[in-house]
């Protein structure tokens, strides 16, 4: 029991420190796969798979803040970031995020949590 107690507790927490956030995190959408890998040197590598075939890679970098408004919570800033194509949204010069967890616990980060565009932090990486 207490065990579960301590599961739902970190499962619920929207504080994460860098080293929590640095590793490689994958969002699915329609066909397509983007892979989002978060250095410690505070640069990122965003690789998109699309269902053609065609590979679109960008890189540039990123940081995270707390927001303290409320209750405190992690954001994440982008620069440069490209989303897929097929959610029609044009190229954008940055994107910032709310970091969450899924209900099992798993750190990820939402472009557009209403049509299920989440990248999900993989284990291990």
């Amino acid at each position: 029991m207490l065990f579960a107690c301590f599961l739902l507790l970190t499962a619920c927490s929207d504080n994460f420190s860098e080293a929590q956030l640095i590793g490689e995190y994958v969002a699915t959408y329609m066909g397509q796969t983007a892979t989002l890998s978060l250095n410690a040197d505070n640069t990122y590598k965003h690789i998109v798979q699309l269902k053609s075939g065609q590979r679109l890679e960008t890189a540039s970098a990123w940081r995270s803040s707390q927001v303290t408004s409320g209750p405190t919570r992690t954001v994440v800033e982008f620069t440069n970031f490209r989303v897929i194509p097929s959610l029609g949204h044009a190229k954008a010069k940055g994107w910032a995020t709310e970091v969450e967890r899924t209900w099992l616990g798993r750190i990820q980060l939402c472009f557009d949590s209403d049509v299920g565009y989440c990248y999900v932090k993989q284990a291990g990486r």
